[in-house]
């Protein structure tokens, strides 16, 4: 994650009265298709064994969220109650954050993991930087064939 600067943090404040029995209405979690999606290419080590279409269009969408800059608000709440005067105290932090990623449902046996290997060799850099340190600071990394 990345931090945001110091201007973007928002602090707000209130003080209410308390109830007991509150209830948080979160929206309703829901998933969206990939059949429209245009498929990516093969990732450039998979000549052997090539992804299906259906996986290169889940592969697609993995690449458009790793590349995404939208934001997400990271929010902290805290609370104190003053029961004598049956007051709440309520402080909040917004920042927003940049996200990637996100929920890979597809069904079982859809080859989930031949997709993660497949991002894997797609994506040149993560988070905008190359996988790879540079040589010079390779010292105490371990060497792998991979």
């Amino acid at each position: 994650r990345e931090a945001a600067s110091h201007e973007n943090i928002s602090f707000e404040w209130r003080i209410v009265p308390h109830i007991e029995k509150q209830t948080a209405n979160f929206s309703k979690l829901s998933f969206t298709s990939n059949k429209n999606t245009q498929p990516a290419a093969q990732p450039p080590n998979f000549s052997k064994y090539k992804l299906r279409p259906e996986q290169l269009r889940s592969l697609a969408w993995m690449l458009s969220q790793e590349a995404s800059i939208d934001s997400f608000m990271e929010e902290e709440v805290c609370e104190s109650i003053l029961p004598s005067l049956n007051w709440r105290a309520e402080g909040r932090v917004r920042r927003p954050v940049r996200v990637r990623g996100g929920i890979i449902a597809d069904e079982v046996g859809f080859g989930k993991t031949a997709i993660t290997l497949g991002i894997i060799d797609a994506a040149p850099k993560v988070n905008g930087d190359p996988i790879y340190p540079p040589e010079n600071m390779m010292e105490g990394f371990i060497k792998t064939n991979a």
